[in-house]
């Protein structure tokens, strides 16, 4: 029963402070998704693709 406590306590544990401040010492973003957005990677990744045409998916 106290293994199933523990479990359950560290599935509650929220660590996303302590993965902040970690990426900020390391130098990267502490918001990823943020920092994402704001690259507009996904666009210009969009731009470069080439178009697929009917047909070219998985079966």
């Amino acid at each position: 029963m106290m293994a199933f406590q523990a479990l359950r306590q560290a599935y509650r544990t929220d660590v996303s402070p302590i993965l902040a401040q970690a990426r900020a010492e390391a130098g990267g973003a502490i918001d990823t998704l943020a920092t994402y957005r704001a690259s507009e990677w996904r666009a210009r990744k969009t731009l470069e693709r080439k178009a697929v045409g009917i047909g070219a998916g998985i079966v």
